[in-house]
């Protein structure tokens, strides 16, 4: 029908919209912090101030979109739970795909703008965790169950062990992209070096 053809093409054209101020939010805000303006993200986004609050309605309903956004970006790569493959290079290959992912423009960017943008939202601040460290550090447990299951590691706490391997591999890394200081080059020597000791505690033949 002539208005579903209306919604379509307003739909089309507003899509582009609301993504480019997305973008233009986290880029202003990973830069300058959590007081950048409307007028300012507007203006990055080459749309009017009032496009912005049509599309979110104020300027915490942008940071709640921007947060919501961010879980797409913040997302930590797949570990293989059934692997039969040896658990010191299967971890290892985890931590440095974990870490390749944190280098990336997009997820630095991003962490440092939701970073700014929770700081008064607890709310907020707690569902990127849970979405993100939490969901992380579960797979994490999830695979040392399944390995302890074919005897290959013993792990009497597998939920501590994980958090353990999380924050040995990301934690220094978050705080220099909190930073803006990251070095990529130790990347690959971190992560395996985090594999071997890990598995220094917990393999069977150790």
């Amino acid at each position: 029908s002539r208005g579903e053809n209306m919604k379509r093409r307003a739909n089309s054209t507003c899509k582009p919209k609301r993504e480019a101020i997305l973008l233009a939010t986290a880029d202003l805000m990973s830069r300058l912090g959590p007081d950048v303006s409307v007028t300012s993200i507007a203006r990055s986004a080459a749309v009017s101030k009032q496009t912005v609050y049509n599309h979110f309605g104020s300027r915490a309903g942008l940071m709640d979109a921007l947060v919501a956004s961010g879980l797409s970006v913040l997302y930590d790569p797949m570990l293989d739970l059934d692997s039969n493959g040896d658990p010191e290079d299967e971890l290892g290959s985890y931590a440095l795909a974990l870490l390749r992912e944190l280098s990336q423009p997009a997820y630095r960017k991003m962490l440092r703008a939701i970073f700014f943008a929770i700081q008064a939202d607890a709310a907020a601040a707690q569902l990127i965790y849970d979405a993100t460290a939490v969901r992380t550090r579960e797979r994490i447990a999830t695979y040392l169950r399944a390995q302890c299951a074919r005897g290959r590691l013993t792990v009497d706490e597998p939920d501590i062990a994980a958090q353990l391997f999380h924050a040995a591999v990301v934690s220094n890394a978050q705080l220099m992209i909190l930073a803006g200081i990251l070095d990529e080059k130790p990347i690959e020597s971190h992560a395996r070096a985090c594999s071997r000791l890990f598995l220094k505690a917990y393999a069977t033949d150790r």
